[in-house]
C-alpha cells in the first residue's frame, strides 16, 4: 500500500512516487500495489502509473484507491483488503532501493508475526517526571520502527480497525502523527514481541520529495507522540512496548571481502 501525500497538486514522470513503485517493481516479491491516494486533486488514470513506474511484469496489478482522510484508520482498512497474508506500508516521499524491499521480505519471513521496518523510535521511563516518554534521538536502543515503510501481517490492520476502541482511533483524527505509534502498540501488545528494526538507516524520508516541516512544527508534531504515548498507556492499561538492541543486516555487511560474494551489495552504500 503506497500512501500519498494530502499537498499533491500535480504528479510528473520524474515525481519520486513512480520511482518507489520501479523499485517495488523490480523486487520481484510485489504482487498488488495498492496506491492510496489522498490529495483533493484528480490522480493520474492507471496506464499512467505503469507506465512512469516503469513495470512491465504483468502479473504485477495497480489499484488506486481515492480518500481524503489522512489517518492510518483509513489506510490500514486499505490494507486490510489486501489479498495476501502480508503487507508493505510505503510513504510515496521515501527514497527506497530495491535490495532494501527483497532483504526486508527475507527478514520478514523469519519473523512473520513481528512489524518490520527501517526507522527506530524508543519509549523510556522518565523518574523526574514519572511518565513514559517518546524519543527519536539516536540509540541503540529501539522499541517501535516507523510506518514510512514497514512490513506486517494483514491480521494487524483488520484487528486495528475492526477491534481497537472507537475513542483511540478518534484520537487519531486530532493528532495523525500518532498513527505509526498506535500501530506499534497494537503489534507489542498482540505478540509481546519487539518489531524488528534492519539495515543502518534511520531516514527514509527523500529531502527534495517534500517540504520540511518548520522548527515550530517539527516541536509541536514531537509535544504531540508525548500527548499520544501517554494516552494509548492508558487505553491499553499497560505499556505493551519492548524494548530492543537488535538490528538486522545482510550477511558479510561490510565485510572486507569482495562484493561478489555479498547478495545485498548496494545496502551497504545507503545510509
Amino acid at each position: 500500500v503506497i500512501s500519498t501525500s494530502e499537498d499533491i497538486l500535480d504528479l510528473s514522470s520524474t515525481s519520486n512516487i513512480f520511482k518507489v513503485i520501479h523499485s517495488l517493481a523490480q523486487s520481484n516479491i510485489v504482487q498488488e500495489m495498492i496506491i492510496f491516494w489522498r490529495s483533493p486533486s484528480t490522480p493520474p488514470p492507471l496506464e499512467d502509473w505503469y507506465r512512469f513506474g516503469n513495470v512491465k511484469d504483468s502479473r504485477i496489478d495497480i489499484k488506486l484507491v481515492q480518500n481524503k482522510n489522512e489517518s492510518l484508520v483509513d489506510k490500514l482498512s486499505v490494507a486490510g483488503s489486501c489479498q495476501l497474508g502480508s503487507v508493505l506500508l510505503v510513504d510515496d516521499d521515501v527514497t527506497l532501493a530495491t535490495e532494501e524491499v527483497q532483504f526486508a521480505q527475507s527478514v520478514f519471513k523469519d519473523f512473520p508475526d513481528r512489524l518490520v521496518g527501517f526507522t527506530p523510535r524508543l519509549h523510556y521511563w522518565d523518574d523526574v517526571g514519572r511518565s513514559w516518554k517518546y524519543t527519536s534521538k539516536a540509540s541503540h536502543q529501539f522499541s517501535m520502527v516507523g510506518t514510512e515503510v514497514a512490513i506486517m501481517k494483514r491480521k494487524y490492520a483488520r484487528i486495528f480497525y475492526d477491534y481497537l476502541p472507537r475513542h483511540t482511533l478518534r484520537y487519531l483524527d486530532e493528532l495523525p502523527h500518532c498513527r505509526d505509534l498506535l500501530l506499534n502498540f497494537l503489534v507489542a501488545h498482540v505478540t509481546r514481541k519487539a518489531p524488528v528494526k534492519v539495515t543502518q538507516r534511520r531516514l527514509m524520508t527523500s529531502p527534495s520529495s517534500r517540504e520540511l516541516p518548520t522548527q515550530a512544527e517539527r516541536v509541536k508534531q514531537f509535544q504531540e507522540k508525548q500527548d499520544c504515548l501517554a494516552t494509548f498507556t492508558e487505553d491499553f492499561g499497560e505499556m505493551p512496548l519492548v524494548t530492543s538492541v537488535v538490528r538486522m543486516d545482510p550477511v558479510l555487511f561490510k565485510d572486507p571481502v569482495s562484493n561478489l560474494r555479498k547478495k545485498y551489495r548496494k545496502i551497504e552504500t545507503l545510509a
